[in-house]
């Protein structure tokens, strides 16, 4: 009876030492979901040059303001689902969302002969964009817990945002405000490249982080009515709105196994 329990303790042991090894050594055949936080840096140099543009507006105006602000990164919030190929290579379909938002705040007062007024401004700008598509990954085992990897994306990116200004004039008492927004949305693609680990907790769960580089600019932005949007350089040159997503990318996410 002794002998017969030693040699069943022994042969659970062993089963969980081939389930805990098994963890990230044996990708092939699972399938992975997948959530995901991080920041992604983003170029943006037309827009940000509309800022400067629009910011010295409002010095000539004499109003009171710290400024819009540049758009230069904003948080990534994503997810998708991966599938081992083989035992080394990872392929799936990932989903991100980019946040994108600028805002700006400037006011005035004075008299005009006698006549007290102020003025103010809300300036606020939106951007964000949704993007999907293919990633690959190749794996690579380090021990029985942790896992190296490597890849490349495709993105297929659609963008909905809108430009809103609200000014608020006050004189003799007299309250006037007025809005100007605009929306714009537009599409495009692009691909990134990501290299990052993970480490095994258990055989099914994994915690890890990416970092990687997106290129990615939309071109061509339309208004509510279909109409290209355009805007004018600091030379008082038209051209077509874009926006520029390209940049570096840092995200950590939690992946499960089955």
């Amino acid at each position: 009876m002794k002998r017969a329990f030693t040699g069943l303790f022994m042969l659970m042991a062993g089963s969980l030492l081939v389930v805990q090894l098994a963890g990230a050594n044996a990708i092939a055949g699972k399938v992975c979901l997948f959530g995901e936080l991080g920041y992604s840096m983003y170029a943006m140099e037309q827009f940000n040059e509309q800022v400067d543009l629009m910011n010295e507006l409002i010095e000539a105006m004499g109003l009171t303001s710290d400024g819009i602000n540049k758009l230069n990164g904003g948080l990534t919030f994503g997810g998708g689902v991966m599938y081992g190929l083989m035992p080394n290579l990872l392929v799936g379909l990932e989903i991100d969302y980019l946040t994108a938002a600028s805002k700006g705040e400037g006011e005035a007062s004075g008299d005009i002969m006698g006549i007290t007024y102020s003025v103010s401004m809300d300036m606020k700008a939106s951007a964000g964009a949704l993007l999907i598509g293919p990633v690959i990954k190749y794996a690579m085992p380090m021990g029985d817990k942790l896992l190296l990897t490597g890849g490349i994306g495709l993105d297929y990116a659609s963008v909905s945002g809108s430009t809103k200004i609200e000014t608020t004039m006050d004189m003799m008492g007299i309250t006037d405000t007025t809005t100007e927004e605009e929306k714009m949305s537009g599409s495009g693609m692009g691909f990134k490249i990501l290299v990052g680990g993970e480490m095994f907790v258990n055989p099914m769960i994994s915690v890890g982080a990416d970092l990687g580089y997106r290129i990615l600019k939309i071109t061509e932005l339309e208004d509510e009515d279909g109409e290209v949007i355009e805007v004018a350089d600091e030379d008082g040159n038209l051209e077509n709105m874009e926006l520029d997503y390209s940049g570096l990318i840092i995200k950590g996410g939690v992946k499960l196994y089955f």
